[in-house]
């Protein structure tokens, strides 16, 4: 039960901070991009370059992504898990931020 409380505090807080946007926070949620997506535009291997995208075709790609069902295109499954964890105001800054790199 407190792990369940604890997530459910850590999604509230993470919706109020997104609210109350300072102009770090899309930096910081957009870390857990950059494991795969890489921070200079060279992913790894297998995962699509952010590089040179608009901030609303990041916004479009992630919606998409979040939309998916599970299992239809098995390597785009972890995404899908990712961008169906973010409010949309938290998508907008991680967008806004890659899209400025």
């Amino acid at each position: 039960m407190r792990t369940i409380l604890a997530a459910g505090l850590t999604i509230s807080a993470s919706a109020a901070a997104a609210q109350t946007a300072g102009p770090n926070d899309g930096r910081l949620l957009a870390s857990n991009c950059m494991q795969c997506h890489a921070t200079n535009g060279q992913p790894r291997p297998g995962f699509s370059s952010l590089a040179g995208k608009s901030a609303s075709e990041i916004t479009g790609e992630m919606l998409e992504m979040a939309r998916m069902t599970p299992g239809k295109e098995p390597e785009k499954d972890l995404m899908a898990v990712h961008a169906r964890a973010y409010t949309r105001a938290e998508i907008d800054l991680i967008a806004k931020y890659l899209a400025s790199k």
